[in-house]
């Protein structure tokens, strides 16, 4: 008797829910493997039914094979699938759980160093007054002076503030934060190194944000109620700094000598002429940053020349440059708010005598509220003697460009631009052999021979002692300014997979391929620039000339897994629909796979690829002369990747103990030295840095 067609669908649809009412476990897959509640070996009513199933199955493919060979296919599809899924899920999970390990243990060790080499350091103790500088410095913003906390912060971020400042009092307004409350303090990230102990530091706040007239002190906009944000604040000090048995400089007194400090413009100590924010004897705040913008600096990354630099200078640190660039960049946009070249003129090489051509704009035009977001050194030129030493610094910030027809800035402006996101390169320059102070490597917008601070003013010697400020031969001066290009964006020296011509080329197109590892099971961090490659998926979705709102949705989905806010999702789209040569785009091939791998890898850290985004990517893909088996093999060895070093990582981690190395303090040069656990009493371990024996006194 025939089967009529809706008898099939019906006994499809029964024979597929029968199966998986009946085995739901076998059928989705289970982590750890196994469906039986019995656990092993019981029958009868211990078992899990699927003999029955099969049973059931082979007899509907014998019996009524129109019926039995489509359900057996169906069941088995979804068996495949949802042992495919669990098996993604668990890889991700556990990629995911390796690598906030991973963070966790990097802290935890740069702490433990820390602590090594001061004794009496205590986190509790740290934030505490930490948290103290946090309200402090909300304070001195409201009332628009810097005075009190001047001891504690770095030039950056003084020049910072007093460009902000000084363009609210353009404005005729005054930013109030008021009731402000420290709701949460915590380590976000620690990290020592042989110039700097440095302390990132999430901040949780409350604060009722308004502005107030200058004119009348009413409110003319802001919030009644209390409002919440987080911030993260970096804290840093030289190696051989000791915790403080007295009052330091957040508390008003010179942490070197005890005095009460009186500080006017520069950050000197009166009584013992003590450089009071320069590390050396108290946590100078160096860098504040939207907890949504900041990135966890990768310590595994070594500055290209860097070593060659201390070799030349043992006392250059990247944290001076990266204090300095910050002060030329706000020195840079007040010279455009006020149009004023004086602001940025001490800080330009000689050769410039207005603004270099890419910070030059309209006189009537003016950046409103530009803001640093990243500031990182790409790599670092040792010159020969008689020539030049030379940095290269990219630089992320944001801003809206304005005009103003009758030259003020107190609302009646139009808007040139809106708020984008832009990449440069700052071109820093000096001359071979000169040598960085060290006590100045927070003194960025400092006079470089006697301490004294830069004034506003095109005479481009020191007001004070007359050094030449943009001759190079003292400090490091701002050669000019460049667009972020493609070749620097994709270089690939940030991904462990590159595209490796050689062998593996496919009518001459490198392949997706995994670099080789040294099986360290390391994982990669967050560092890589989400911003910068959300913006290049953006640029390719604009590619036929108009984005899609599924692509826009897309773009804004991948912008939330790797942790951007809604304001920068939405300035990186707009920065990406300019086209203006702002945003660096793969060119090459090889630059394309780059690209490709940065995207795989960060989304693969932060969780999966969706088919959706395997679409975009395999269409980005064939643009560029790759095919989606590339795109699927690039996945799937990352994926490998990634897994294999959580694995082995984990594998450490469970080892570790009886073999994690002692950390010991060398009597001579302060350096940390390596023992391991398994070490003895009186057995000596050299010291890497000087040489020095230190012998080990204790087993920890």
């Amino acid at each position: 008797m025939p089967i009529r067609r809706p008898h099939v669908l019906m006994l499809l649809i029964i024979g597929a829910a029968l199966f998986l009412s009946v085995s739901p476990d076998s059928a989705w897959g289970r982590a750890g493997g196994g469906g039986s509640y019995g656990g092993g070996g019981g029958g009868g009513e211990d078992s899990d039914g699927s003999g029955e199933i099969i049973y059931l199955l082979i007899w509907l493919c014998v019996e009524h094979p129109v019926i039995g060979i489509p359900v057996t296919t169906v069941v088995v599809i979804l068996v495949v699938y949802g042992k495919l899924n669990a098996t993604d899920k668990r890889t991700t999970r556990t990629i995911h759980r390796a690598v906030q390990a991973q963070r966790k243990d990097l802290s935890d060790a740069a702490l433990a160093v820390l602590q090594t080499r001061d004794p009496d350091f205590d986190k509790a103790r740290f934030l505490e007054r930490m948290s103290a500088a946090f309200v402090e410095v909300q304070n001195a913003w409201s009332r628009q002076d810097l005075a009190p906390v001047r001891a504690f912060i770095s030039d950056s971020v003084h020049q910072r503030f007093t460009l902000q400042l000084e363009m609210q009092k353009a404005e005729g307004i005054r930013n109030v934060m008021e009731d402000v409350r420290v709701v949460d303090a915590e380590f976000a990230a620690v990290y020592s190194d042989d110039q700097f102990d440095t302390i990132h530091v999430c901040f949780q706040g409350s604060t009722v944000d308004y502005n107030v007239s200058l004119e009348t002190e009413r409110r003319t906009s802001g919030s009644t109620d209390p409002e919440f944000f987080s911030e993260i604040w970096s804290f840093h000090r030289r190696p051989a700094t000791k915790t403080l048995s007295s009052p330091g400089a957040i508390e008003g007194h010179c942490p070197n000598c005890a005095a009460p400090l009186k500080i006017v413009d520069r950050a000197n100590c009166e009584a013992c002429g003590s450089t009071v924010n320069s590390g050396e004897h108290d946590w100078v705040l160096a860098e504040i940053t939207q907890v949504q913008e900041w990135r966890r600096p990768d310590p595994h990354h070594r500055v290209p020349g860097l070593d060659q630099m201390r070799t030349a200078d043992s006392a250059f640190s990247v944290q001076h440059i990266e204090d300095r660039v910050s002060v030329m960049f706000y020195r840079c946009k007040a010279a455009t708010f006020f149009n004023k070249f004086a602001y940025a003129a001490p800080i330009l090489s000689e050769k410039w005598d207005d603004l270099p051509p890419l910070e030059r704009i309209p006189d009537d035009e003016f950046w409103k509220d530009p803001a640093v977001g990243k500031v990182e050194v790409i790599d670092v030129v040792c010159g020969e003697p008689g020539g030049s030493d030379r940095v290269r610094v990219m630089v992320r910030w944001s801003g809206t460009r304005l005009s103003s027809s009758n030259g003020r800035h107190d609302g009646r402006t139009r808007t040139v631009r809106s708020q984008a996101i832009y990449t440069h390169v700052y071109l820093l320059t000096r001359r071979h052999g000169v040598q960085s102070v060290a006590n100045q490597a927070f003194s960025s917008a400092a006079c470089s021979m006697c301490g004294a601070p830069i004034a506003v003013t095109e005479n481009r010697s020191c007001q004070f002692c007359g050094t030449g400020l943009v001759d190079g031969k003292h400090d490091w001066v701002l050669e000019d300014i460049v667009r972020y290009t493609h070749d620097l964006a994709f270089r690939p020296n940030r991904s462990a997979i590159a595209a490796e011509p050689s062998t593996s080329t496919r009518d001459g197109i490198p392949r997706l391929r995994r670099a080789g590892d040294n099986g360290d099971g390391e994982l990669p961090d967050d560092s890589l620039d989400a911003e910068l490659l959300l913006g290049v998926l953006a640029r390719a979705a604009q590619s036929d000339g108009q984005q899609h709102p599924r692509e826009r949705r897309l773009l804004v989905q991948w912008g939330k897994q790797w942790s951007l806010t809604d304001d920068q999702i939405q300035a990186t789209i707009a920065t990406a629909t300019m086209g203006d040569g702002e945003l660096p785009v793969p060119v090459e091939q090889n630059e394309a796979a780059e690209f490709l791998k940065q995207v795989i890898r960060i989304t693969l850290i932060d969780g999966r690829i969706t088919a959706s985004e395997k679409r975009f990517l395999y269409r980005y893909a064939t643009r560029m002369g790759y095919g989606k088996v590339d795109v699927r093999h690039a996945i799937a060895k990352e994926k490998t990747d990634l897994l294999r070093r959580a694995k082995v990582a984990k594998r450490k981690k469970s080892t570790s103990q009886a073999t994690r190395p002692v950390t010991l303090v060398c009597p001579n040069c302060s350096n940390v030295c390596a023992a391991d656990r398994r070490s003895n009493p009186g057995e000596v371990c050299g010291c890497p840095s000087c040489g020095q024996r230190v012998v080990m006194d204790r087993k920890a």
